[in-house]
Order: C-alpha cells, then structure tokens, then sequence
C-alpha cells in the first residue's frame, strides 16, 4: 500500500507542476497551452503524465520537487 500512496503523490505532484507551469512541459506537449484555455492545459498535462513510465515519471519528479519516493 505504501508504493500504491507513492505512485499517487507523484503523479498529483506533476500533474499540479505542470499544470501551473506548463512551460516545463516539452515543447510538443506545451505548444498553444501557456496562457491558453485551462481545460485545455488539463487535459494536455494528463496526457503527458499518462504516457511517462515509471522511471521516466521519477526522474521528472526528482527535477522539480526535493524529496522522490523510491516505488519498491
């Protein structure tokens, strides 16, 4: 249940990252949303996030945020 809890804490923090900064975002999944409408940038940061694996999510994780759970 804890790596469950894990997983859940960091996709909520990227998903709040990107969807207040979505410059942050690779610039395929960023163009037309910065300032854009924000159901747009919601459903844009979900499907990004939806794509990452696991690993690829840790590290993008470990770029904006101090601590990272290890999700073994």
């Amino acid at each position: 249940m804890r790596v469950m809890a894990d997983a859940e804490r960091v996709v909520r923090d990227l998903f709040a990252h990107y969807t207040e900064a979505p410059v942050d975002l690779p610039q395929e999944w960023g163009e037309g949303i910065v300032g854009g409408e924000a159901l747009k940038r919601i459903h844009q940061v979900a499907d990004y996030i939806a794509g990452m694996t696991d690993r690829y999510a840790l590290v993008e994780h470990a770029k904006y945020f101090r601590e990272t759970p290890e999700l073994r």
